[in-house]
């Protein structure tokens, strides 16, 4: 009979052998999920032990973990701009460093009344379109997404965060089937090259491939695409807002330059690391 202090020993020797960056976080919060239970509780119940339930529970969440599936991935959950976004392995994590997106688009569209027109181009759990229809309660928007099953996550998270009706929903090669025209257009395309993949963290390898890698060498395959179709989408006064990889904002810009479009200006992410770029239309 193990209490939960004994219990989240072993859990965070166990994430320590595999290296796992943050042993002892991971293993209570997996604890905290089994239980329904915050820190507190664990603090004040070291003695407390899982019912047959909870312990199968828990070993299935940790053996998970050991093979360095996310903790997102496991919990099906994944915060971002302070909202809870559903996650699953159709669709890409959000990440803090896409955070660096809102906040562009916010220096940009100062007016949170205004009723602007907002397009998501891959928008996968819907986290950048929903977060800023969050933010101008007055604004629509349309998630293009190649994925019926991004889509149907997507939804799921439009219904929980009150957005649905608001919100358009577009299974779509980027813009083929796409009409009309935007006040904001955001993207966090797959930018990673290819030959990048045994570099990568092993808990990427729980998002959609398709989602990760560039097709192309360089992995930008997706922006020289996108650069043709943005200006048939870009309303007047409007602005595009990229996501892409450390060190490749030059090579966008030149991209999106050579498609008639003019660079506005970069945005750091927390790492300081340029990681976005807004465009207009010349």
């Amino acid at each position: 009979m193990v209490g939960l202090h004994e219990l989240l020993k072993k859990a965070t020797k166990a994430f320590k052998e595999v290296a796992i960056p943050s042993p002892d976080l991971d293993a209570r919060i997996l604890l905290e999920h089994v239980l329904q239970k915050d820190q507190s509780f664990i603090l004040l119940h070291s003695d407390y032990v899982l019912t047959e339930s909870e312990e199968t529970l828990y070993e299935s969440h940790l053996k998970r973990r050991l093979k360095r599936e996310p903790i997102s991935k496991i919990l099906g959950e994944k915060e971002f701009w302070s909202l809870p976004f559903k996650t699953t392995q159709d669709t890409l994590d959000p990440r803090p460093d896409s955070e660096t997106l809102i906040e562009a688009v916010l220096k940009q569209f100062k007016d949170p009344s205004k009723p602007h027109r907002i397009l998501d181009l891959g928008t996968g759990t819907g986290c950048l379109l929903l977060t800023l229809l969050s933010e101008y309660k007055n604004a629509t928007g349309i998630g293009v997404d190649f994925s019926q099953k991004a889509l149907a996550v997507a939804a799921h998270n439009a219904k929980a965060l009150s957005l649905e009706a608001c919100v358009e929903l577009l299974q779509s090669n980027w813009c083929e089937k796409l009409d009309g025209q935007f006040d904001i257009i955001v993207s966090n395309p797959p930018y990673i090259p290819p030959n990048h993949k045994k570099a990568l963290e092993p808990e990427l390898h729980f998002d959609p491939k398709e989602a990760l890698y560039g097709d192309s060498q360089d992995g930008l395959e997706a922006y020289r695409r996108l650069s043709h179709q943005f200006k048939k989408h870009l309303a007047p006064q409007g602005k595009i807002f990229l996501e892409f990889g450390q060190g490749q904002h030059n090579e966008v810009r030149d991209i999106m330059i050579s498609a008639g479009l003019t660079h506005l200006s970069w945005h750091k992410d927390l790492s300081q690391i340029i990681r976005c770029g807004v465009f207009y239309g010349s």
